[in-house]
């Protein structure tokens, strides 16, 4: 009996240490994503012994964590918690009111390529003329 609670309370403070993992990784995400801190900073402090751990929902070698995907879930984690500014500066940073399938985009260009296909895309609202030349 007394060692199922044992087993009970190291699966409860499991669960609370993930959680704070997690809240760790919206908080650093949102410093990263409204530009408050850098990967350099990161890097820095990491260096100097500020912190052992730097938790993100994103792989920011690769993304800068504005993607639609991203801001969606910081925004819902941030709503739970009723961090409404917050949810405010991450809502301006996607695009609204074109009525197209790039509302809600964090894109200006997107490019993308196949062996078959070329595609480009803005979120420009002006009009503009691109000339593609294969190489």
């Amino acid at each position: 009996m007394q060692w199922d609670m044992m087993e009970e309370n190291d699966s409860q403070m499991k669960f609370l240490n993930d959680l704070e993992d997690y809240n760790k990784s919206m908080d650093n995400a949102f410093l990263i994503v409204t530009k408050r801190k850098t990967l350099d900073d990161i890097y820095l402090e990491l260096e100097n012994d500020d912190y052992t751990e730097f938790f993100l929902p994103f792989d920011p070698i690769s993304s800068d964590g504005r993607d639609g995907g991203t801001l969606e879930l910081l925004i819902s984690h941030f709503e739970e918690l009723e961090q409404y500014e917050k949810c405010a500066e991450l809502n301006k940073l996607k695009i609204i009111g074109t009525g197209t399938s790039l509302d809600g985009d964090t894109a200006l260009m997107q490019m993308t390529q196949s062996d078959d296909t070329r595609s480009f895309k803005t979120s420009l609202a002006i009009p503009s003329h691109i000339t593609v030349t294969p190489t």
